[in-house]
């Protein structure tokens, strides 16, 4: 049988028992693991973004850098080959700008341009010496440009440049070759010859100007 003392022993004040809320428990519990999965799903995709941007900044700044470090101009990389095969070759290059035709009467100026274009002719066939062409030169004809300007915008190492002068059935050339980067003359000559077959004129002035350009850019090389 249960004493007395027992049964005091056993009975337990109201307040220390906890009712169970059953059903509401658990939807808080739910809620609970809801709302932290919604949260915690947030922050997974900033973080993706965050590492998503700066993949791509990392792979931008990769991709300006190769680019930056090889990716050249057209015009530099052709200047680059040229120098590079100027110099196995131990050439140069040479523009010859049009002959200035100084003559006193008026006349026009085929015979300057002729010459200009037999030099021109004469000088490509000069080995390890690369020669502009006449159409690339043309347009300087009586141009205020220095020869520095000229010679940077044609990317030559030298310059041929001179005068013509017809009087009393004899012609007179002048030529200057100039180092395009110093504006220094290198070499310069005159040549004097009669008008009696012109065309024979015109290549022995043309060969004479040549050969001693070939001599005199061999020289200053």
């Amino acid at each position: 049988m249960i004493s007395q003392d027992d049964r005091d022993g056993l009975d337990m004040h109201p307040s220390q028992v906890q009712p169970m809320d059953g059903p509401t428990s658990i939807r808080k519990v739910k809620k609970t693991a809801k709302l932290r999965g919604v949260w915690i799903s947030f922050i997974g995709r900033i973080v993706a973004q965050i590492l998503g941007a700066v993949a791509s900044i990392v792979l931008g700044v990769i991709v300006l850098h190769e680019y930056q470090r090889t990716a050249q101009p057209v015009a530099a990389k052709a200047r680059i080959v040229r120098a590079v095969h100027d110099t196995a070759a131990g050439g140069s290059s040479i523009a010859v700008l049009p002959l200035a035709d100084f003559s006193a009467d008026d006349r026009d100026s085929s015979l300057a341009d002729a010459i200009t274009e037999a030099v021109i002719t004469d000088l490509a066939q000069a080995e390890g010496l690369r020669v502009i062409s006449r159409t690339s030169t043309m347009p300087y004809k009586a141009t205020q440009k220095t020869v520095p300007e000229i010679g940077r915008e044609l990317d030559v190492d030298l310059i041929l440049e001179g005068s013509i002068v017809q009087s009393g059935g004899r012609v007179r050339v002048t030529a200057q070759l100039i180092d395009a980067a110093t504006d220094e003359h290198v070499w310069a000559r005159s040549y004097e010859r009669t008008l009696d077959n012109v065309l024979a004129m015109q290549a022995d002035i043309a060969k004479a100007i040549s050969r001693d350009v070939s001599v005199a850019g061999a020289a200053a090389r």
